[in-house]
């Protein structure tokens, strides 16, 4: 058996006298195949295939806000109950703040108001007003926003952030929070509230 399973092994590599590469020429044929793909791939990723390329400088629009730096806070607390209307009602005492002379720059200020407001009158929405008297953008996003529904009995937390940016150097700016409803006849209670107020330099 040995010896049939030999010249069987001899018979089917040689033929007339010459080794048949047949294997191993595919397995040349697939490495060289393989690395021209390889080749090809690379090239590919390197190639900006059409696409701007990316620039370092340019910051996402979710990071783009400056890097500021706080110079002042106040914090107002009020605790006394509070009936407003449709007429804006003072909420706070005011705050001045003066972006520095020195600081070509200028300044941003930022605003928090909380508050526990409820017996907001049906169909109607209680409101914070804010003015900032003195140069610079107007309020962001907005000087007047609804802020609560809330018509039960029992307080409802409500807060909101205003900014203002562009504050020239040397300017005075005077903070003025108000509380109104949005419907004329209608009314809201308010309690327990607090403001802070935050002067950046940019």
């Amino acid at each position: 058996m040995a010896v049939k399973y030999s010249t069987k092994l001899i018979s089917n590599e040689y033929k007339s006298g010459t080794r048949v590469t047949r294997p191993k020429s595919r397995l040349i044929t697939t490495l060289v195949f393989a690395l021209t793909l390889l080749m090809a791939a690379s090239a590919f990723a390197q190639h900006p295939q059409g696409q701007p390329e990316e620039d370092a400088s340019v910051v996402p629009s979710g990071q783009a806000a400056a890097i500021l730096m706080l110079a002042a806070t106040t914090v107002r607390t009020e605790t006394g109950f509070l009936s407003f209307g449709f007429n804006p009602v003072t909420a706070f005492a005011p705050t001045t703040f003066v972006c520095p002379s020195t600081h070509k720059a200028g300044c941003t200020l930022l605003v928090d108001v909380s508050a526990g407001i409820w017996n907001v009158s049906p169909s109607s929405v209680a409101q914070i007003y804010i003015k900032i008297s003195g140069p610079g953008a107007a309020v962001d996003p907005n000087s007047l926003v609804n802020v609560s529904v809330n018509n039960g009995p029992l307080a409802g937390a409500a807060t909101f952030q205003f900014m203002k940016r562009q504050i020239p150097a040397g300017s005075s700016q005077t903070v003025n929070i108000y509380f109104k409803v949005g419907l004329q006849g209608a009314s809201a209670n308010t309690g327990f509230r607090t403001a802070t107020a935050q002067l950046y330099l940019n």
